[in-house]
């Protein structure tokens, strides 16, 4: 299930068809660490497009829930 259409309520599978979902990391979220997400098509070619700031900014309920729920999302990156 894609992220942010999942904080959003919306059908992914309706906007996408059957395209499988595309894993995404965000960079500047967390320090020391990065934010894994699962986007559909539509999501992450938006991110793609916009940047990680904008995104985040277009999609408060994800940075909301990044924030929230940092064990579920950060990945700890080796420095």
């Amino acid at each position: 299930m894609c992220d942010v259409c999942n904080l959003n309520s919306e059908d992914w599978k309706k906007k996408n068809g059957a395209k499988p979902l595309e894993g995404a990391a965000l960079h500047c979220v967390y320090i020391g660490a990065v934010a894994k997400l699962n986007l559909c098509r539509i999501h992450s070619i938006e991110l793609f497009r916009i940047g990680e700031s904008r995104f985040l900014r277009n999609h408060i309920n994800l940075a909301i829930d990044l924030n929230e729920n940092k064990q579920r999302y950060s990945v700890k990156t080796w420095t």
